[in-house]
């Protein structure tokens, strides 16, 4: 056989066999896959096998459940123009730009950044990769729809992204004189204490100043609430215009981007678990109907329901639900609490009283 059937054979298992690459990153992987075979042509034959070999590396990198799709220089970016690159809303996997590299994970992973070692250490739910890093790289993480991901700062600082949120931050630290990182959409943080080195937070319009703390931030494009709520220490939020507000535990504060008011409120334990319950993959209802128990399993499951709002809304429930588990499994602990009847159709869920 030779190299261009071999070339065919490889590019129809690629279109056929891999569901968790978008067309646009299939096309972007053969693109390289082309440039390889056409560096190669004109090759002695013993230098085929050289390209095979390179061709087998890219499809176990994709079966073991991550690969380079394209390279894409970000040494000399800002955090914005990283941020703006890639629409949250049109990948399947979660992204990790590296350097040069654009690695595509699990839809639940943990990234630790290691500068002592010059790697990025990936946890793929108990299967570790690692990727080398240079210590100046800037990094940028995507989360889609119906995934979460976790990143251990090199100072051990935690960040958990909830879906449909990026975030820009230093692979090392060390150095730069704040800890700075961006984010788009929702996370919570456990800031390592630093008296030494401010840690700042930039999301939307608000700025959000520690040293050590942990605390919730929210402020998704194109919405108008933007939010900080604190759990641990004390934090300084500056909104548009710089005004500062100083936030004790237990605090929230909501900005409104429409008017730039802002309004301080006190939040009550159950709140405070309600708010994070999504990074444990816990659902929590206090005395809410059904239709916000659906909706946010449209979001945690990416799958559509229909069903009857006013009789869904009749249903109020209270309690916490494990949404780590499947779906199917999760609609029948469903239906031993609520008067329900589901029936799965080819795109949808469809649930009735």
């Amino acid at each position: 056989m030779n190299k261009v059937s071999n070339l065919k054979l490889f590019k129809d298992w690629l279109e056929r066999n891999e569901p968790r690459l978008t067309a646009d990153e299939k096309r972007l992987l053969w693109q390289k896959i082309i440039a390889l075979y056409e560096q190669n042509t004109h090759e002695p034959r013993h230098l085929w096998w050289q390209w095979v070999a390179a061709a087998s590396i890219t499809l176990l990198l994709i079966v073991g459940g991550w690969h380079l799709v394209n390279n894409v220089h970000h040494n000399d970016q800002d955090r914005n123009t990283m941020l703006s690159q890639l629409d949250v809303s049109t990948i399947q996997n979660i992204k990790l730009m590296a350097g040069d590299q654009v690695i595509t994970l699990d839809d639940n992973c943990t990234i630790t950044c290691k500068p002592g070692q010059g790697v990025i250490n990936i946890d793929l739910q108990g299967n570790q990769v690692t990727t080398s890093c240079k210590p100046g790289t800037q990094l940028m993480v995507a989360v889609p729809r119906a995934a979460r991901a976790r990143v251990v700062l090199s100072d051990g600082s935690t960040i958990t992204l909830r879906e449909n949120s990026k975030m820009t931050f230093p692979f090392s630290l060390a150095t730069v004189d704040v800890r700075r990182v961006k984010i788009e959409g929702e996370a919570y943080m456990d800031i390592t204490h630093n008296p030494r080195k401010d840690f700042i937070a930039q999301c939307g319009d608000l700025q959000v100043k520690v040293l050590g703390t942990k605390f919730l931030i929210s402020s998704y494009p194109g919405e108008n609430k933007q939010c900080v709520t604190l759990y641990e220490g004390r934090v300084n939020v500056k909104t548009a215009g710089n005004k500062s507000h100083t936030l004790k535990p237990k605090e929230t504060l909501e900005y409104l981007a429409s008017n730039q008011q802002t309004n301080v409120i006190e939040e009550n334990d159950i709140d405070m678990q309600t708010l994070v319950s999504w990074k444990d993959d816990i659902i929590i209802l206090n005395n809410e109907p059904l239709t916000k128990l659906i909706e946010q399993m449209e979001n945690i499951y990416h799958t559509q329901f229909t069903f009857n709002r006013k009789a869904t809304d009749a249903i109020v429930l209270s309690g916490k639900f494990d949404a780590s588990v499947s779906l199917d499994e999760f609609m029948q602990r469903l239906q031993m609490i609520a008067p329900i009847n589901y029936h799965k159709e080819t795109h949808t869920i469809k649930v009735t009283k």
